[in-house]
């Protein structure tokens, strides 16, 4: 993420190539977010080798950190909005050659609200998402009183 800089004869550290595309992918998938729709989906569908597992695991991180979720060991699923992100990451790590993206739409046989929950731990999530916003409201409140 850093390398070394020199500025002026002073050393330090700056961003990487790797650590601003890392920043700038997330602040798009913070600030510039598209709405999902509740039939609009993506799926990575993947194999890796047992000889390159660390690929493996490097893949399913990546996938878990935008927001994928298991519906096999080789199907993952996650709202469309974050296919361009994971083609991207996958690309910029070179993991492109183990995975297949799809567009698609839920057809049958269950309600896709309750596979949801199957795929995602949604009550871990919200409890996540609360315990974030009371430790950070006062954070929050503060810089509001700020002159």
């Amino acid at each position: 993420m850093l390398v070394g800089d020199n500025r002026d004869g002073v050393a330090g550290y700056a961003l990487s190539a790797y650590g601003e595309s890392v920043l700038a992918e997330g602040d798009r998938r913070i600030f510039k977010r598209e709405e999902p729709q509740e039939s609009d989906w993506v799926l990575a569908v993947f194999s890796v080798p047992e000889s390159e597992r660390e690929k493996r695991h490097a893949l399913r991180s990546r996938l878990t950190w935008l927001g994928f979720a298991t519906i096999s060991s080789g199907t993952w699923i996650a709202p469309a909005h974050v296919a361009d992100d994971a083609r991207l990451m996958l690309a910029r790590d070179g993991l492109e050659q183990y995975v297949e993206l799809f567009h698609a739409d839920h057809l049958g046989f269950g309600d896709v609200r309750e596979l949801a929950g199957e795929w995602w731990d949604l009550p871990g999530i919200d409890a996540r998402y609360r315990g974030f916003i009371s430790d950070y409201v006062r954070v929050l409140t503060t810089w509001r009183e700020l002159p």
